[in-house]
Formats: C-alpha cells, structure tokens, sequence
C-alpha cells in the first residue's frame, strides 16, 4: 500500500490524516508519503528536540527518506468506532 499527501503522487488519498504510518514499529508523525512495497517514508525533518527543520532560507521545511519496514493501515472515522462504555 501507497499513501500520501500530495496530489501528484499515485497513492494520493484526500483524507490521508484517517492514515497512521509507522516504520520499524515506530509511529511516524511528520509522513507526507509512505510505501509499504518499496519500504520507505518521506516525512519533514526533526530536529533533537522535535522541532521540524527548515533550510537555509526559512521558508521550506527539510525532507528526510527513511528506509525500513513500512506499515500502513486506516483509522475508522468516528461514527465507525465502537462507542465508548462506562465504567462503574
């Protein structure tokens, strides 16, 4: 499976936060694009403390491709999740 963010791209999906991606078992948060066959995932670059890195200029974020095993799979949208029991 395919998924991303941009519209060019053949696994372009219009509500592609309803996707979580992790690779070698770790959630990945900043992915515009992940692909399970080709075991790779495009996300923004993350500084030590998090921060989302930008280039020289300040204007565009930094790209990494990370390389490992790609999981995909589909969150159900609220209306499709079980309701939520009480507790006593």
């Amino acid at each position: 499976m395919r998924v991303s963010v941009y519209q060019n791209d053949d696994g372009y999906v219009p509500d592609s936060c309803r996707y979580r991606v992790t690779l070698d078992d770790e959630a990945l948060e900043t992915c515009v694009t992940a692909d399970e066959e080709k075991s790779e995932a495009l996300c923004f670059e993350r500084d030590p403390n998090g921060k989302i890195v930008v280039d020289e200029t300040g204007e565009d974020a930094k790209m990494i491709l990370r390389r490992g095993v790609v999981k995909i799979w589909q969150v159900p949208e609220e209306s499709e999740q079980e309701p939520l029991q009480e507790t006593a």
